[in-house]
């Protein structure tokens, strides 16, 4: 998501729509989706938790820049009783369900 940010004004893009675009019509230089470990060509699996095979839940259109920590992205089930929440940040949490159900309630998740 910083990417997506840095070259749009540190604004997170609107929609799934607009983030696949990007990375599909290569909003930057593929080297940089393979230096980050994305295949551009394989991008259901950038939406799917590879811990508990569930879509994501996440908030688009959230504002980022210089120390700006939000939750986006959010594991609908986990794994062990703990679910990974995704920040505006290189930051993955994972988190105990009470904190989850706190960090959810601040990012207001989509359901896609």
């Amino acid at each position: 998501m910083p990417a997506i940010s840095l070259t749009h004004g540190w604004q997170g893009p609107k929609d799934e729509k607009v983030l696949r675009d990007f990375v599909t019509h290569h909003g930057l230089p593929e080297k940089n989706f393979q230096m980050m470990g994305i295949d551009s060509t394989k991008l259901d699996a950038l939406f799917t938790s590879e811990r508990d095979g569930k879509q994501f839940k996440i908030k688009y259109g959230v504002a980022g820049g210089i120390g700006s920590v939000n939750p986006i992205v959010f594991e609908r089930e986990g794994y062990g009783g703990k679910k990974m929440v995704g920040f505006t940040t290189p930051i993955v949490e994972e988190v105990a369900e009470a904190r989850y159900k706190r960090i959810v309630g601040k990012g207001r998740a989509a359901d896609g």
